[in-house]
């Protein structure tokens, strides 16, 4: 049986003055009945100093009797811009009450990540709590940051002022 992607997500596109953020958020149902749950976002930034790609897969795991969550990543930029950029994902797992019942210490990723590199690892951890374990397996809300940093210093100056009178607003950017 071949595994399919989850499609039904919501996402939230932010950008900062440090750089940008997509935020998927989706339900994860019966994975005690399943193997594995595969998941995969594509994030444009659009960034008007140093637009940026990537694609983020993830492998969510049934978590067996002994507690031990493991989900397998691979994150890879697919642009072809020639700067380097800081590329990091972070993932809490909350129960349908909203409980975090996993949410790794460490977030996953790269630094200084150029066009065409991809890094791949797995997420591990124990869930200790039966309960726990028992709504891992049944219902989860996934939240997953894909955080890029340093493709732009400062505030985005998304519009040019294009007043070229004297007697423009302070801090306006004049072009002649």
């Amino acid at each position: 049986m071949t595994a399919k992607y989850c499609y039904n997500y919501t996402r939230f596109d932010e950008d900062s003055t440090v750089g940008h953020k997509a935020s998927y958020i989706f339900r994860l149902f019966y994975l005690s009945s399943k193997i594995s749950w595969p998941f995969m976002g594509e994030y444009y930034t659009n960034c008007p100093v140093l637009p940026t790609a990537f694609k983020l897969d993830l492998t969510f795991h049934k978590v067996p009797l002994n507690g031990s969550v493991n989900i397998s990543y691979t994150l890879e930029r697919k642009d072809f811009k020639n700067r380097p950029v800081d590329a990091f994902v972070s993932i809490q797992i909350s129960d349908s009450n909203g409980r975090v019942i996993f949410q790794p210490s460490n977030s996953f990723g790269r630094q200084k990540m150029i066009s065409g590199e991809t890094t791949r690892g797995n997420i591990t951890g124990v869930i200790t709590l039966p309960e726990l374990r028992h709504a891992f397996n049944e219902q989860i809300d996934a939240r997953i940051d894909l955080s890029i940093f340093f493709c732009h210093s400062g505030p985005i100056n998304r519009e040019v002022n294009m007043n070229t009178n004297e007697n423009s607003t302070p801090g306006s950017k004049n072009v002649t």
